[in-house]
């Protein structure tokens, strides 16, 4: 689902993690606001995740994504913990800079 360049600025909503079978999710270059729903960070068959340049907020904690092949959250203004990525090894692409606060 690519939807980057859409203008949209209201919150991402929780039912997106209700999908079942996506493997993708662009919403890059919006002007995202709110925080990241719980359920995407839990997502079993979610290979990619842009979510870069948006005005995401929140605190990123712990993660499972046992399929996650990329994921960029740059560009927002988000409180990231290194750790959550420690036992990830399928991420081959991961961009968290020019998140401030």
């Amino acid at each position: 689902m690519d939807l980057s360049y859409y203008r949209f600025s209201s919150p991402i909503p929780e039912s997106i993690g209700n999908i079942t079978t996506i493997s993708l999710i662009d919403l890059s270059s919006n002007s995202i606001q709110g925080t990241i729903p719980p359920r995407l960070f839990n997502h079993p068959s979610l290979g990619a995740l842009d979510l870069s340049f948006n005005r995401l907020t929140g605190r990123i904690g712990k993660l499972n994504f046992p399929n996650l092949l990329y994921l960029d959250l740059s560009s927002n203004r988000l409180n990231i913990e290194l750790e959550s990525f420690y036992n990830h090894s399928s991420i081959q692409f991961l961009k968290l800079s020019d998140n401030t606060k």
